[in-house]
């Protein structure tokens, strides 16, 4: 129960720990913005439907290991990237 809410709870706040100590974020992939409150929500959901249905576990790890852009399901239905640093106007902790 606390991993499905981990997630999205923390995209509230910028990110989980670990991309707030890596400095990672998720930008959009078309316009190359740090996401909106709703786009982060809607990705961590997607991120949450994984630990639900890990055979879409086992694909996005496919998809991390051999797609060029390393983006799993939730940052392609999310259209989404995550980039190392974090932009000026990423959220706030």
């Amino acid at each position: 129960m606390v991993a499905l809410v981990y997630e999205p709870a923390t995209s509230l706040t910028g990110g989980t720990v670990g991309k707030r100590l890596m400095r990672v974020e998720a930008i959009s992939v078309w316009e190359s913005r740090p996401l909106s409150m709703q786009e982060l929500v809607v990705r961590a959901a997607l991120i949450d439907l994984q630990i639900v249905l890990f055979p879409l576990a086992i694909r996005t790890a496919a998809w991390v290991l051999w797609a060029p852009a390393r983006q799993g399901l939730a940052d392609r239905l999310a259209r989404s990237v995550v980039i190392q640093g974090r932009s000026p106007n990423a959220h706030k902790v």
